[in-house]
């Protein structure tokens, strides 16, 4: 088994691999939900909705999995009302694609109001930046976040874990398990 793991680190991991020849994907990529407009290192930015690279992933799949092969990520998406705000998208790509698409949510963060997370994307913002972390540039990057989610409908960021599979029609499961793990409400495990 250990002879047949592969590590692919380039900018197009489906590059010379044939068709059908994927039992497992796993990817940990850029999957934060970070505002249009504020810098972050690209390790975790996945594009305001969280989603950015996650679906330039999955996009690729189909054709490459082996016939019972999957593919499993994990992510922070902005979220609304709606589990996560990308989920209209994620359903048009699972049927485009012929993609079974599993979410299971963990946790979540509120956001877009000036929230600890708000907080936390503001200093890693400027820490990015090379710039000094003063308790006014904070409050001021804080407050460009904080507008930043409110303008895409956001007021919480959720934690996922992500299966995809093939399947003939497309489809999107969401299994909420944050109700069952109280305790567990700002990360990303359940027990």
């Amino acid at each position: 088994m250990v002879s047949r793991i592969g590590f692919t680190p380039r900018s197009d991991p489906y590059a010379e691999l044939p068709e059908g020849s994927l039992d497992f994907v796993v990817a940990n990529p850029p999957m934060v939900a970070v505002p249009a407009g504020i810098p972050y290192p690209f390790v975790g930015d996945g594009g305001p909705d969280g989603f950015g690279v996650i679906l330039r992933i999955i996009e690729e799949l189909p054709g490459r999995l082996a016939p019972r092969g999957a593919a499993y990520t994990l992510g922070v998406a902005a979220a609304g009302d709606e589990l996560p705000l990308a989920l209209g998208a994620l359903r048009s790509e699972a049927r485009r694609l012929g993609l079974r698409i599993r979410l299971t949510v963990t946790s979540e963060h509120d956001a877009g109001s000036g929230s600890t997370w708000d907080r936390a994307i503001a200093a890693t913002s400027l820490s990015f930046e090379g710039s000094a972390v003063t308790q006014s540039s904070l409050e001021e990057r804080t407050i460009q976040v904080s507008q930043g989610y409110a303008d895409l409908g956001a007021h919480r960021v959720v934690f996922f874990f992500m299966t995809v599979a093939e399947e003939q029609h497309g489809s999107v499961g969401i299994l909420d398990v944050r109700s069952e793990h109280p305790q567990n409400h700002q990360g990303w495990y359940v027990a």
